[in-house]
């Protein structure tokens, strides 16, 4: 059973990543903490062994509210291709797909990252998302766990700042991490939050620390 309906997740559950205006309109990347967690990783991997930045392909690709979904199937019908879009709250985007958690993503430069679909869905599953559910969209991959907890969320000692985090804590440092670094540096960040505290500490100076994280 999943957390949430289809579309229906609350905006505050969500990590926003970016947003900006295209054709349809006004979009935003949303994500759970985890999908977060596992989509900067993959980030991280392809600048690590190719050089090269993945990034989500702009419009509702990340999480896609029912609004947005609506939006989407209305498009591709109007373009005789009703088929390219969900039937509005089935969407693999929405947070639930078949009944279960999950949070799909489409890559839109995965082929220039990775040069290769065995490649690119090799880097996807080392991180812990799984691509090729649809054969047709090499590009599209999906979270089965968007909800995980974080393994800073166990219960375990830490000192200094980074005391165990919750998952709504987490959320709060992500978000806060959008708007004070830039995206090379969201990646350092928190590509794995296992080491949040240490790479924090090392990219950022005392006072920044305090900035970013009092809250």
């Amino acid at each position: 059973m999943s957390r949430y309906d289809n579309g229906q997740v609350p905006d505050g559950a969500l990590v926003l990543l970016t947003s900006g205006r295209n054709g349809d309109g006004y979009w935003e990347h949303l994500l759970p903490p985890a999908t977060v967690r596992k989509h900067l990783a993959l980030v991280a991997l392809g600048e690590q062994r190719r050089g090269r930045t993945l990034t989500i392909t702009p419009g509702w690709n990340g999480y896609r509210p029912l609004a947005a979904q609506h939006t989407a199937r209305k498009n591709a019908c109007a373009r005789g291709r009703c088929g390219d879009a969900a039937w509005p709250g089935s969407s693999s985007h929405g947070g639930e797909f078949d009944g279960a958690d999950a949070m799909a993503i489409d890559y839109g430069n995965w082929a220039w990252v990775w040069g290769s679909q065995a490649a690119f869905h090799a880097a996807c599953r080392e991180v812990g998302l799984e691509p090729g559910v649809f054969s047709w969209e090499q590009w599209h991959v999906i979270d089965r766990e968007p909800w995980a907890a974080s393994p800073a969320g166990e219960e375990q000692p830490r000192e200094g700042l980074f005391m165990t985090l919750t998952e709504d804590e987490e959320r709060e440092i992500l978000n806060a991490a959008r708007g004070a670094l830039s995206s090379k540096d969201q990646v350092t960040l928190v590509q794995n939050v296992q080491t949040v505290r240490d790479r924090a500490e090392g990219n950022l100076s005392s006072k920044d620390q305090v900035k970013l994280f009092q809250n």
